[in-house]
């Protein structure tokens, strides 16, 4: 999915940067976005690329997105 650049600038920011220093556990998008509200566009973008294998330490509990991502 392309991005446009604000939503490409807020994709970076909350999940780029944030998959690198977060600890191990299970977070659900709402834990990256954090008390902005969630976009769905970036939320799918981020799924996309959890499931294609961009973040190599990230992965789906299960085959939904809001069921949560493993960080390990």
């Amino acid at each position: 999915m392309k991005l446009n650049n604000d939503e490409q600038s807020t994709y970076n920011t909350k999940f780029v940067e944030a998959v690198k220093i977060l600890t191990p556990g299970t977070y659900f998008i709402k834990d990256f976005f954090g008390s902005d509200p969630s976009v769905p566009r970036i939320a799918k973008k981020f799924y996309e690329d959890v499931v294609v294998g961009v973040y190599s330490n990230v992965s789906l509990v299960n085959k939904r997105s809001r069921e949560g991502y493993v960080v390990s």
